[in-house]
C-alpha cells in the first residue's frame, strides 16, 4: 500500500473509531487484535489487508464502503 494512502486511511480510520465513541482498546477487543495494533493502523503503520478487513467487520463495515470514502 502506498505510504499517502496507508496516511489517509488511518487517520479515516481513527476518526470512524472516535465517532461511534470506541476505545483503541474496545476497538481492538472487537477485531480480536491488541490494542498497539490499532494504534499502529491509525498511524498508518502495519496496516495489512487482513487487518484492514478486521477493523471493517469490528466497527461493521463494508470495506468497498470505507474504500470509496477515503477517495481511493
Amino acid at each position: 500500500m502506498v505510504e499517502s494512502t496507508r496516511k489517509v486511511l488511518g487517520e479515516f480510520m481513527l476518526e470512524a473509531r472516535r465517532r461511534r465513541h470506541l476505545s483503541r482498546e474496545e476497538l481492538a477487543y472487537r477485531a480480536n487484535v491488541h490494542q498497539n495494533t490499532v494504534a499502529n493502523w491509525e498511524n498508518g503503520d502495519g496496516l495489512t489487508l487482513d487487518g484492514f478487513v478486521q477493523w471493517c467487520d469490528a466497527l461493521g463495515m463494508l470495506a468497498s464502503e470505507v474504500l470509496r470514502k477515503v477517495g481511493r
